[in-house]
């Protein structure tokens, strides 16, 4: 009895490792196509499809495959997985503004590559110094861009790393306004969540935010205290055309190692791409030109790239139910794709759904610096304004131009 066991218990054994490395058909008593390992088909046609599983990307890119799939430990898949396919689930009402649209993936050996919906654009992905994947650009001569808002805590270290021992501070009603000019410091934005939040904690991350939000910065902390501790109001008359505009050039400030502060001259640069080039970064806006009375015109709404610039998506916990005007592109096909997400000014925060604000490394008049501003106002919402009349501690958006 004990042989007879034996030996049926090894004849299963091997016609299963037989069968197990062999063709497979599932649903039918055919034999599978010469070509398919697996050929699940039942006669004829059938009513019924192939259930794949279910996840959550949290990212597009990265060397490790564990780390883009939500509730996985980083290493927990090693080998290649090139070739898995996975239907993504995004969770988000509007598919447009999820920063990666439920459907289906495909692992290609470094990223997810969506199979029969929207194409990846031309974008390639980063981390900055706190370990933030973001995602950036080319935009043709004007250089490559982050095409999400800067979300890093810390400034980075000569090797990238942050530098966990020069923390940026949060505002504080407290102080003098010229200490909150001087002082580096940063918030989430929309931080009292439409003015139900009291008191502020300006480091609270918000239930409305997201990490394409990013975090707003006035500007000592944008430009790593540029100007010294003592005033804060050094480093005048550096936009396009001025005096000492170059002065304000390569200020790597809280951006990541190999990436700055853009310039004055360079938003210019950008603006003048987006609005000669505008099919290649949004829909449903026709190239135009360019006028160069821009690159100096202070405090005035210029030209229709806004509607290039911003994003049709309004900001989670907007109050303003007014669509933004914006046609960017999404942040998978590479669009500028800025977010209306306010600002903060003598700690109040403001404009939340309706304006965003970006920051420039150039100095202007006393106290200000320049920067471009955005709006979803509908006489106003297809132009750009270039302005310097907010004082340096307003915290505004950041957008690093790399190296």
């Amino acid at each position: 009895m004990k042989t007879l066991t034996t030996a049926l218990f090894l004849s299963v054994a091997i016609f299963l490792s037989t069968n197990l490395h062999s063709q497979v058909t599932i649903g039918s008593s055919e034999p599978p196509a010469a070509g398919a390992i697996l050929d699940l088909k039942q006669v004829g046609t059938t009513t019924k499809g192939l259930g794949l599983p279910r996840v959550k990307l949290v990212k597009r890119f990265n060397s490790d495959i564990s780390t883009t799939i939500d509730g996985v430990a980083a290493g927990a898949y090693p080998g290649d997985h090139t070739g898995l396919l996975v239907y993504h689930v995004s969770g988000e009402a509007n598919e447009r503004c999820a920063a990666i649209p439920s459907g289906l993936y495909v692992w290609d050996g470094s990223k997810w590559q969506p199979v029969g919906g929207e194409p990846l654009g031309p974008i390639e992905s980063y981390t900055d110094q706190d370990g933030n994947e973001f995602y950036a650009r080319q935009f043709g001569d004007a250089g490559t861009w982050m095409i999400q808002n800067l979300a890093a805590k810390h400034y980075a270290r000569p090797d990238g790393t942050a530098d966990t021992d020069n923390p940026l501070l949060v505002p504080d009603p407290s102080v003098s306004n010229d200490e909150n000019i001087r002082e580096p410091r940063y918030s989430y934005p929309n931080v009292d969540e439409n003015g139900t939040i009291y008191p502020i904690q300006y480091d609270r991350a918000p239930s409305t935010w997201t990490i394409a939000q990013g975090l707003l910065y006035n500007w000592a902390a944008a430009t790593n205290r540029r100007g010294g501790n003592t005033d804060g109001f050094d480093y005048l008359n550096e936009s396009q055309g001025s005096t000492d505009e170059y002065n304000a050039a390569n200020v790597q400030g809280i951006c990541p190692k190999g990436w700055h502060l853009p310039t004055d001259r360079e938003w210019n640069v950008l603006e003048k791409e987006l609005t000669e080039n505008a099919t290649s970064y949004a829909e449903d806006v026709a190239n135009s030109a360019w006028n160069t009375y821009w690159e100096q015109d202070a405090g005035n709404w210029r030209g229709q790239h806004g509607k290039v610039i911003k994003s049709p998506c309004i900001v989670k916990g907007s109050p303003n139910a007014t669509p933004t005007g914006g046609k960017s592109l999404s942040l998978g096909q590479g669009g500028f794709e800025v977010l209306l997400v306010g600002i903060i000014d003598q700690d109040s925060p403001s404009e939340y759904g309706t304006n965003a604000f970006l920051s420039s490394a150039s100095g202007d008049s006393a106290a200000g610096s320049c920067y471009r501003e955005v709006t979803n106002n509908s006489w106003l919402s297809d132009g750009v304004a270039r302005a310097g009349y907010y004082y340096r501690r307003a915290l505004m958006s950041v957008r690093c131009k790399k190296d």
